[in-house]
Formats: structure tokens, sequence, C-alpha cells
């Protein structure tokens, strides 16, 4: 064990510098002679050292000038840190240092006892270099400002306690920044949903105030002008402050020119984290956006306003489907009349488009169109033009133009049968239409469909006879009144009776007879100056 201890003292001094060997000799001379040994001494420099809240440790330093003598060896300081008030004493405090060249600090800043303890043999300066490194640090937001006292206490080798000196330290608080901490930084809306709670759980906070000033909601990208809208989702007016009883004081003011929603008014973290809770948003619009809205959350706390938390908002429009109207009476087009407007009363209306993009007027069926000769038609005009597929039974108008162009385009759509023996009957004919959407993303829309139901009347048009107008001479033989009469009919193609007649001079021995017989014709005679022929047959026959 001897051989140990000396050994390890061996090791002890060899491995030590010249000037730590230096004081030991001049440590055991005084003893021996009686001769007395030097002052120790630690002095901290003029002034005040101020913290700045928010520091990081290590960045303040108690005194970085700080002084310290010895002709002898020291073996401990001790850093003491005290209050000038004990009812102010802030246990967020707390002290280091860069211990070097064999000095340690242990366990560190002891904040039960307020003591950091550096230790080890050291020289003087060795001592002073691991001194001047000591700061201060606070990780609270909310320090206590009361002033610092930091004691300073040198010991030498022998443990004794040989000078001491202090250095006043203040506590400087800076404004910390509210917060807004949203649960989702995403939401979705659907057109004319109604409203939307924007985050029903988001949290303010704020790490040294316990009021909030004001709450400003703006909606800074993807803004509807004049549709989107932020609203409290309350009357804030009634809104109780922390007695329960008495009116907190707020108002709210929603700006629809820049889309901005803002409280005013001091009320406690809880009651404005309470009320952005239920603040809501809603486009009520047919023709909104369908843009991506950011709605930027920032709350005050009477100087400085956090920094804005986003919500993204993936808004999705509706196509709305344009609307037309019409009449609900019938009416009546009998053969032989000109074309007749089919409906001038219609009416096309569109919530979210301002123009249409086509239009067809069609026949249904049943009970259907007579293709060969029914037609719907449309003059043309102002950048619509019309088209009409009689297999089809269908009128398209196309090109794009304002809902009234199209409009008054249905009301010139003309109906007329060019047959001159129409089917009679029904006819029903629908209207549609589509738009042109106010958002890209949005195909055409088809309107509803209206129909007009009118009726087709035809008439029966008179046979039609011509021939020669030559007087005839009558030798007292027969005579062929008309070898060159033609007979005709627009709409039949058998006559049913026919009749010749002299109605001017006739003598009682004048008779009528033919050359041919055709079957299915009578011919009769009994009435004199008269022939009747009767029996279906064709217009030739």
């Amino acid at each position: 064990m001897t051989r140990s201890s000396s050994s390890s003292s061996s090791r002890m001094l060899t491995s030590s510098s010249p000037t730590i060997l230096l004081l030991l000799l001049a440590a055991c001379l005084s003893a021996l002679f009686g001769i007395a040994a030097a002052a120790t001494t630690v002095t901290t420099s003029a002034g005040t050292t101020s913290y700045t809240e928010g520091n990081a440790a290590g960045v303040t330093k108690v005194d970085a000038l700080l002084a310290l003598s010895s002709d002898s060896l020291i073996s401990k300081s001790e850093i003491l840190l005290s209050y000038s008030d004990e009812a102010l004493a802030d246990s967020s405090d707390a002290l280091s240092v860069s211990p070097f060249n064999g000095l340690s600090q242990g366990a560190g800043y002891n904040s039960a006892q307020r003591l950091l303890t550096v230790t080890g043999l050291g020289t003087a300066a060795t001592y002073q270099s691991v001194l001047r490194t000591v700061s201060f640090y606070s990780p609270s937001k909310t320090p206590k400002t009361s002033t610092r006292t930091l004691t300073f206490k040198v010991y030498d080798s022998d443990g004794v306690l040989k000078s001491t000196a202090t250095k006043t330290l203040t506590v400087s608080l800076v404004d910390n920044v509210p917060t807004v901490t949203l649960s989702s930084s995403t939401s979705a809306y659907t057109e004319r949903q109604g409203l939307l709670v924007l985050d029903a759980g988001l949290v303010v906070g704020d790490p040294d105030s316990t009021n909030i000033e004001e709450a400003e909601l703006k909606i800074t990208s993807g803004y509807d002008s004049g549709k989107d809208v932020l609203d409290p989702g309350q009357d804030v007016t009634q809104i109780l402050g922390p007695d329960g009883v008495t009116k907190a004081g707020l108002t709210s003011t929603f700006t629809a020119s820049t889309g901005t929603l803002v409280v005013t008014g001091s009320a406690p973290l809880a009651t404005y984290q309470a009320l952005l809770r239920k603040c809501t948003f809603k486009n009520d619009a047919y023709d909104a956006s369908n843009a991506e809205r950011q709605v930027t959350f920032k709350v005050k706390d009477g100087t400085t306003y956090s920094t804005g938390s986003i919500l993204t908002i993936a808004f999705t429009a509706t196509a709305q489907a344009p609307v037309l109207a019409g009449s609900s009476t019938t009416f009546t087009w009998t053969e032989g009349d000109a074309a007749v407007v089919v409906d001038g009363a219609v009416t096309v209306t569109d919530q979210d488009s301002t123009s249409l993009t086509s239009a067809q007027v069609t026949f249904l069926d049943p009970p259907g169109h007579q293709s060969s000769a029914d037609v719907l038609s449309y003059d043309g005009g102002n950048g619509i033009t019309g088209t009409y597929d009689s297999s089809l039974g269908r009128l398209t108008l196309s090109g794009t133009a304002t809902l009234a162009t199209y409009q008054a385009a249905l009301r010139q759509v003309k109906f007329v049968n060019n047959d001159e023996k129409p089917t009679a009957g029904e006819r029903t004919v629908e209207f549609v239409v589509y738009d042109q959407p106010a958002n890209g993303n949005e195909a055409n829309t088809a309107s509803n469909r209206i129909t007009r139901t009118f009726t087709v009347a035809s008439v029966n048009d008179k046979p039609t006879l011509t021939g020669s107008t030559t007087a005839l001479s009558f030798n007292g033989l027969t005579v062929t009144l008309q070898d060159s009469a033609v007979l005709g009919d627009p709409d039949h193609s058998n006559l049913a009776k026919a009749v010749v007649e002299i109605t001017g001079g006739c003598l009682s021995t004048d008779t009528f007879s033919t050359a041919t017989a055709v079957s299915g014709i009578l011919m009769d005679t009994g009435t004199q100056c008269k022939a009747t022929f009767t029996g279906s047959a064709s217009v030739a026959d």
C-alpha cells in the first residue's frame, strides 16, 4: 500500500507543471521557516452583468474579466447564486462552467443548494481562466426579474476559504410571441355546403402572457371576393369574462374587401382559444371559384402578432344546371299556314354561368313527326347557327352566346309542314340547352327539359280540272267535249264522283255517252242535260 501511494504521488508530481512544484516548495519553506504565505485574492469586475431571456446556455458569462491572484495552489472554488428577494427566487436558474487543466465541476450545478463547485489542485491562473467561463442560464420563457448575486469563493490547497467576491446579475425579459397551433393543416369544402368549422381543436398559447388582445383570420390565398365569408360563429359581444358574469368586451368585424375577420378585446388565452375553435367559413354562391383557399390564423398579446398558422381548404365547385321554362298552353297549325313560332315565351336562367354553348329542339316520339315534311327552323344570327336533321327531327343551335341571346333564339324557333297532305295529329317538341361553366374543371351541363305540344290539322284540298276552252262545232253528230282534260288532286289519289252538265242551251234531244267504259266507274244520265260518274277510282281513270 505504501509503495502504491508513493508511486501515485510521484506520478502526480512529475505530471504537474513547474509552477505547481514551485508553489508547493514555497508553501513548505513558509511552513518550515515561518514565512508568511502570500494572500489569495479573487476580484470581480465593475458593473452589472445582464442576462436577456432566451439566451442559450453558455452565452451569458457572469464575469469574463474576473481576476484571481495567489502565490499558493488553489483546491476549490464555489459559486453561489442568491437573490435580492428570496420570495422572488427562480428555480429554473442554472449555472455552468467549462472546466479544463484537470479541474472538475463534479455533478454540475446543484439547484437545491444554488451552488456550482469547481475542484482540483491548480494555480490561480488556471482557476481564473475557468471561473471566467461561469455562465448564467434560464430555460424559462418567464424568468423572474429579481436581481441575482453571484458569490465567488476560493479555497487554498488545505481547503481553507481565502477570498470572496460578488457579482450582480440582472434579468431582462423579452416579449415572447403567442402561438396558434392547428390540429390539422388541411380541410375541405364543397360549394354551398353551408358552414364549415375551421378547426375545432386548435390551441392558443403564450409563454409570457395570460391574455390575448386581438385575433385575425384572413383568407390569404384563393379568396373569392364578395362570396367567401369568415365568421366567429357566435355573437362575441355576449362572451363573458373570467368572472362568468361580466361581458368580456369583445367585438368582431369581417372585411369583405380583404377577406379578413378580426376579433378585438382583452381576454384570457382560454377565451380566445374557445372563440377561434368556433370560427367558420362558407360560400353560398352558385358560381364560386374552385381555387384552393388558405386561411391564416394570428393572435396578438398586446404588442406582437404570432406567426401565421395556415389552414388549407380544398374547394370543390359544383356545376349548376341552366333552367328552362316555357308555355303550358297548346296551339294548332293548319295545313297551308305559314311557319309558326313553337314557343315565344321560353326563358333561360343559370346560377353559375352567363353563357350557353348549344341548344337542341327535338320532336319527341311518341307522338313522332313526319320526317319528310315537318321542319323546325331558326333564321340564325347573333353568333348562333341552326342545323336541322330531318331524320332525327332535331334542330341544333350552336355557338357560345349569352343567356339572353339564346333565349331570344329559342323564341324564334319555328315549325312548318311542307306537305299538301300533312300527317294530322299532335306534335311534341322538347327544348334543352347546355351551359358554359364558370369553372374550368366542370363539364358543360344540360338544363332541365321542357316541351311544347301542338296539333297539326290537314284540310281536304279540292280536286283540280283543266282543259280546252276552245268553242266546239256541233254538226248533229257526236262530239268529244274535252279531249285534253287534266284532273288532279293534291291530297287524294282517288276520286269518288265527277259531273258533266250542259248549263246553257240544252235541248231535249241532247245526250251524253262515253267511248270507253272504266271499271269501277258508273255513269248516270238519268237527269236531263247531265252525266254523273260515281265510284272510287284513280284520278287518272
